[in-house]
């Protein structure tokens, strides 16, 4: 019996990053590489309509960042999985990871097999926040905003916009 391969878009406005990603996929079983996008307005396009299994996506990026994008892509698609894929290992990015509505967080300083791991763990329906920059306590947190929905997540932004507001 052949096991049925999950596809993959990758999105990273580094070539050197994207053929990385293309290598790791290419040698992981069941996944198979749909596409790929070098921009946050490409990957939306690209995305909805490849329809992949997992979106392997970077922050930071030319023409819309990945967090707009990713936005704009569970918007019009909630079954997609998503997994972040950045240089940024901070609380903050990870958090944000989170509010989005990914279903994941790795560092670009992740390990071959880390990847592996945390897109078999998303495509199964888990969550995967790399270990980097958190304790046991931010990732039960993590997990509860990442089960948010997504007007959920606009209240709760809304309310922190409005108490940044009020501290200032």
């Amino acid at each position: 019996m052949t096991m049925e391969s999950r596809r993959v878009v990758i999105c990273d406005d580094h070539e050197i990053v994207r053929e990385a990603l293309k290598a790791r996929i290419g040698q992981a079983p069941g996944l198979e590489l749909a596409g790929e996008a070098v921009d946050g307005a490409e990957v939306v396009d690209l995305t909805l309509k490849l329809r992949p299994d997992l979106l392997i996506i970077d922050v930071e990026m030319p023409k819309a960042n990945g967090i707009s994008a990713i936005e704009e892509i569970l918007a019009q698609d909630p079954e997609i999985k998503i997994l972040i894929f950045t240089a940024h290992v901070n609380s903050n990015v990870i958090e944000l990871a989170a509010r989005t509505g990914a279903s994941g967080y790795l560092p670009k300083s992740a390990s071959a097999s880390e990847i592996e791991t945390a897109a078999e763990e998303v495509l199964s329906g888990g969550s995967y926040f790399s270990d980097a920059k958190r304790t046991g306590s931010d990732s039960d947190e993590l997990e509860r905003l990442r089960q948010l929905s997504p007007r959920e997540r606009q209240i709760l932004e809304l309310l922190e916009r409005l108490q940044a507001e009020a501290r200032a």
